[in-house]
């Protein structure tokens, strides 16, 4: 992708292979002569240490030109460059923006509480399920793994940055700053085989949560209090006090009274 000026990193690299050579060269000399000890062993050790670090300045002055050599990580696109041909660089400045590749990242702030019960969650043993949908294939879930978490809190959010790492779809473009939404469930044995309905369907007091069912014979409904697990999402999950192949009210909850008639949408 970039490559450095190499001309003084090559003069280097022929300096230390001729430097290398003689050193290896006196050092096989002083094999022979301690055969028939024509020198001292302190005479051969010397040489054998003199040959012992020009192949370490050999070693180092190739890699330094190798170094110099600037190789993309996987098959990508030059999204952006940021420094000019023959611009002098600093260690550690970025020069190429490149995007590509299988494995693509996405962040999220989470609230203390809420992080501090995932980490209880984890350490419960309890199943954590996390899920990506791009809002430019939102009918595609995707399943995307944890990588790292930022352990300070943003200064005026005070929610704590996660990453996690997800496989590119097939067939669907993905650039770096689109916006996505992840969910995260929690799982255990009371959730393994619960109702998921959605968010809109719940309305709450503040200390309990609630539902509206349909009798499905007159199509009026009828307040039920629920136990939700925790998590987020667009999609709850109910552990307590609905039925399998229950309808429920998913549009207009806050807007119902008790015995109020409602339609099927069609």
């Amino acid at each position: 992708m970039a490559r450095l000026d190499q001309q003084d990193l090559n003069n280097n690299l022929s300096k230390a292979r001729v430097q290398y050579d003689n050193a290896e060269q006196e050092y096989k000399r002083a094999v022979k002569l301690s055969k028939s000890k024509a020198i001292s062993q302190s005479t051969l050790l010397q040489r054998k240490t003199e040959r012992d670090v020009s192949l370490s300045q050999l070693k180092s002055a190739k890699k330094a030109v190798n170094d110099a050599i600037l190789r993309a990580p996987f098959d990508g696109v030059v999204a952006q460059t940021l420094v000019e041909n023959g611009q002098s660089l600093s260690g550690g400045q970025g020069v190429i923006v490149l995007i590509g590749g299988d494995i693509l990242e996405a962040s999220i702030d989470i609230s203390a509480s809420y992080l501090a019960s995932l980490y209880k969650s984890d350490n419960e043993n309890i199943k954590i399920e996390s899920y990506i949908t791009l809002d430019v294939a939102p009918e595609l879930p995707l399943e995307i793994r944890y990588k790292e978490a930022l352990l300070l809190a943003d200064a005026t959010t005070q929610t704590y940055n996660v990453t996690f790492e997800f496989t590119a779809p097939e067939g669907v473009l993905v650039l770096p700053g689109m916006s996505a939404t992840i969910e995260i469930r929690t799982t255990n044995d009371s959730t393994i085989n619960s109702i998921g309905v959605p968010l809109s369907a719940i309305t709450s007091d503040g200390d309990k949560n609630y539902v509206w069912v349909v009798n499905k014979q007159d199509m009026t409904v009828a307040k039920r209090e629920v136990t939700i697990a925790k998590g987020v999402g667009d999609i709850q999950v109910i552990t307590k006090g609905l039925e399998l192949k229950e309808w429920v009210v998913s549009a207009g909850a806050s807007y119902l009274y008790e015995g109020m008639k409602v339609r099927k949408w069609k």
